[in-house]
């Protein structure tokens, strides 16, 4: 990356090759971001459109982590 005062530091590469791992970079980010975001408008359709919804019993997750066998502390609410 630049280094103080715009000087570029080569020890990781010419500006371009760094560029294009920048570059490539944040196309793979972007779309991951895509692939997470279609996945989660998927779920939440399917979950609008389900004909039986399931019930929650408790949305305290350490209680539902109790239940899954997992040592939790003991809060009392």
């Amino acid at each position: 990356m630049l280094a103080a005062y715009g000087v570029w530091d080569d020890v990781i590469g010419t500006p371009a090759e760094m560029m294009d791992y920048l570059l490539d970079s944040y196309l793979r980010r972007r779309r991951w971001e895509w692939e997470e975001q279609a996945v989660h408008m998927v779920n939440a359709l399917g979950t609008a459109l389900d004909e039986n919804p399931k019930k929650r019993e408790s949305s305290d997750p350490l209680r539902a982590l109790s239940r899954l066998g997992v040592k939790v502390p003991d809060v009392q609410r």
